[in-house]
């Protein structure tokens, strides 16, 4: 798993999250996980609140993206998100529904 272009190493992402992009999102209750890297796409899986915040959207442009391509001076960077919906939203909806 490397970027190839910019020759940027799985551990080089993977700080950039801990450090920078995940206490951002924590703080609101979300998360995210390193799913793989494919040439100079980032795959990464939103969960927590984050999974169905109405500002997901910006979230990716504004803080996962661009924390990205500016800490490896970037711009070719891109990222794509899972946003898989976890199980124990699966969970509580069924229960609502069954009431």
């Amino acid at each position: 798993m490397m970027l190839l272009k910019s020759q940027i190493t799985t551990e080089q992402i993977s700080r950039v999250l801990e450090e920078v992009i995940k206490p951002q999102l924590q703080v609101h209750g979300g998360d995210l996980h390193l799913i793989d890297i494919e040439g100079n796409t980032i795959r990464l899986k939103v969960t927590g609140t984050c999974q169905s915040c109405p500002s997901l959207n910006d979230t990716i442009e504004e803080v996962i993206l661009q924390s990205l391509q500016d800490a490896f001076n970037d711009s070719t960077i891109q990222v794509q998100v899972d946003r898989g919906v976890s199980s124990s939203l699966i969970q509580e909806a069924l229960k609502i529904i069954r009431k």
